[in-house]
């Protein structure tokens, strides 16, 4: 609709703001792969690298409590993002495993049917290779 010569919108408010929106970025920015979340980028801090920590429970002030945490949590972060790497080489050697099992199925499948066509055998042979090529 147009009103004194400005845009408005069937909700009562000017195209001007649809505009603004544009330019301030409401959108959310897309991040590369590389970008990640940066929990596992983290680096070990400056307080645990160069203070003392005590670990006896009877000189422990509320500052080493406070360093005697975030050094727990940091080592837990690393203990954690280990378990996850190793967990991934493990899942990643099984499908590796799994398809060197599925393309030896296709081989046998191959060799599966006796009474049938030249051009049937052919074809599953063909087509088993393939899959096994696949696999």
């Amino acid at each position: 609709m147009v009103s004194g010569g400005s845009m408005v919108s069937t909700d009562g408010q000017d195209g001007a703001d649809e505009e603004e929106d544009d330019k301030i970025g409401a959108l959310p920015e897309t991040l590369s792969w590389k970008d990640g979340t940066g929990e596992t980028k983290k680096s070990i801090s400056w307080i645990s690298m160069n203070a003392k920590i005590q670990t006896l429970k009877d000189s422990c002030s509320s500052d080493n409590e406070i360093l005697l945490a975030h050094s727990a949590r940091s080592q837990a972060r690393v203990q954690h993002a280990t378990e996850e790497v190793q967990l991934v080489w493990e899942e990643m050697r099984q499908t590796l495993a799994f398809l060197e099992w599925k393309a030896g199925w296709w081989d046998q499948r191959r060799m599966a049917r006796t009474h049938i066509t030249n051009d049937l055998r052919e074809g599953i042979n063909a087509y088993a290779l393939d899959q096994a090529h696949l696999q």
